[in-house]
């Protein structure tokens, strides 16, 4: 395999031997060119002795970013998540990382508090370091976590705003001492976007009557647009800058917000109460799943189906194209008035 030259500016050679797969990161490439060569003279020589991976599991984490998570649009915060796990599990050295501790990690988490979902995020994040790893040949080992299991979580409703809450919490944005609360409020209602989409939308990405999620913002790194009216479009453009960002951060003041409206949500959830509200009414007043999908930018049907079961029409033509139905659509053409 060719040297590569690393995003910290470090040159990696790469081999795999007999199955087993062997990298080190040097100052230059001529460096890694001579390692390589002299790794695959001794593995003819038979004299080459196998290499241990003494890498902190932390290590590991940092090599993850340099070649691969800096390139992600979260790859920062998902970083010091990772960071954070680390240090909780004591940072051992990977190659010794089971999933039994990582299992009993979890379940003292749990224990204090922490949501099984969240659990499963921080197992998803950890898993895909070392899947990434040995993807691009810098990791000798399985991933431990591999056969481990996500954490089983009940399904339950869908919790939304009601109409009466949604005019509760405009008017506390209205008065609130931030001045972009309202905006991005009514931003985030209006097109399903999550927090961090509205609150750092820019002036280029606002046109007359539709936005733009741009691919470097959202969560699946594809871009979308979402026709807005022109009510909200005047609202928002009347008294923003020229270019750059159009609001100030607010997240702070949207949970005071909450608070004095009276408003009690489920526990772990926040701001994302307004992407869900946008998806539950749309569903509610009519809207369709497909088109659901493409506003919120889910990467899956799957994902948008949780809010199915609020359309009015939800599971409707169970009526008319069950067996039954047929049947008394039959007896009903004969003059009868009772299933056969």
């Amino acid at each position: 395999m060719p040297v590569k030259k690393t995003p910290d500016g470090t040159y990696q050679a790469r081999l795999q031997i007999d199955g087993r797969r062997y990298a080190r990161n040097f100052p230059t490439a001529r460096e890694a060119k001579i390692w390589e060569a002299n790794t695959r003279k001794q593995a003819s020589d038979g004299t080459l002795s196998l290499i241990k991976d003494n890498r902190t599991l932390l290590a590991l984490i940092e090599d993850w970013y340099n070649l691969h998570g800096s390139q992600l649009a979260d790859g920062q915060k998902r970083l010091s998540k990772l960071r954070g796990i680390a240090s909780r599990l004591k940072n051992p050295v990977a190659r010794h990382f089971t999933a039994e501790q990582f299992a009993e990690y979890r379940t003292k988490r749990i224990d204090s508090g922490i949501s099984k979902n969240n659990q499963n995020h921080e197992h998803a994040y950890l898993s895909a370091v070392f899947n990434e790893l040995i993807r691009l040949d810098s990791w000798p080992y399985n991933n431990p976590l591999k056969n481990l299991r996500k954490l089983r979580i009940e399904e339950s409703d869908v919790k939304y705003l009601e109409l009466f809450e949604i005019h509760a919490l405009l008017n506390q944005c209205r008065h609130s001492r931030n001045e972009d609360l309202f905006n991005v409020v009514c931003l985030a209602l209006s097109t399903g976007a999550r927090w961090g989409e509205a609150q750092n939308l820019r002036r280029e990405q606002l046109h007359p009557y539709r936005v733009t999620y741009q691919g470097t913002q959202t969560k699946s790194g594809k871009s979308r647009t979402i026709p807005i009216s022109e009510e909200l479009y005047h609202q928002l453009s009347d008294h923003s800058p020229i270019t750059g960002r159009l609001f100030n951060n607010c997240e702070r003041a949207f949970s005071n917000a909450i608070n004095q409206a009276g408003i009690e949500l489920l526990e772990g959830q926040r701001t994302h109460i307004l992407r869900h509200t946008f998806a539950s009414h749309f569903m509610m007043s009519g809207g369709d799943l497909l088109t659901l999908n493409k506003i919120l930018g889910h990467s899956t049907i799957q994902m948008t189906m949780r809010y199915a079961h609020l359309s009015p029409d939800h599971l409707s033509q169970a009526i008319e194209h069950n067996p039954l139905a047929l049947e008394w659509h039959g007896t009903r053409k004969n003059g009868t008035e009772t299933a056969r």
